[in-house]
């Protein structure tokens, strides 16, 4: 069980704070590595949904009629899902760590997740180290493939052919 309260670390010397932290990582990596797996259950739940509507999906994604248009349950990014779970984790927490930072950890998370449930490879317009490569890290996290095109008509191309 992880100690959330700073007043349980009153009086720890610093090796004994530095074995509480390393005790804390393996927690986290241990949880991280559950949530993985999750992950991969969702992408094969995903794939193996095969009626005629895209996958399956509640609502037609494609109306733009309907009322409450949901995307199609086999999409692999899905906005509307990131931004209930950066919203609910910083509903979630009470401590020392700003919304930001949350966002920024979990940017990162979700990134290792899509990128476990199917190769999503980003185009930008390149080089690397642009305002447009470091939008697509920011949007999309550094676990994707980021790929730098020459132009946005190559941008739009490679978006339009699926690659």
């Amino acid at each position: 069980m992880i100690m959330s309260s700073s007043s349980n670390s009153i009086g720890m010397t610093l090796d004994d704070l530095r074995t509480r932290i390393d005790h804390v990582d393996h927690q986290l990596v241990e949880l991280l590595n559950e949530r993985a797996r999750v992950s991969l259950a969702i992408g094969h739940a995903k794939s193996s949904q095969t009626d005629g509507n895209h996958g399956g999906n509640d609502g037609d994604s494609s109306d733009p009629s309907s009322s409450n248009p949901q995307p199609p349950k086999n999409d692999i990014y899905v906005p509307s899902r990131e931004h209930q779970v950066f919203s609910k984790v910083i509903s979630l927490s009470s401590g020392h760590l700003p919304p930001t930072s949350l966002k920024a950890i979990y940017r990162e998370i979700m990134s290792a997740s899509i990128s476990l449930q199917s190769t999503v490879v980003i185009t930008f317009l390149g080089p690397y180290g642009t305002f447009s490569h470091q939008a697509a890290l920011e949007k999309f996290g550094q676990s994707v493939v980021h790929v730098p095109m020459e132009s946005i008509g190559h941008v739009f191309g490679s978006v339009g052919n699926g690659t």
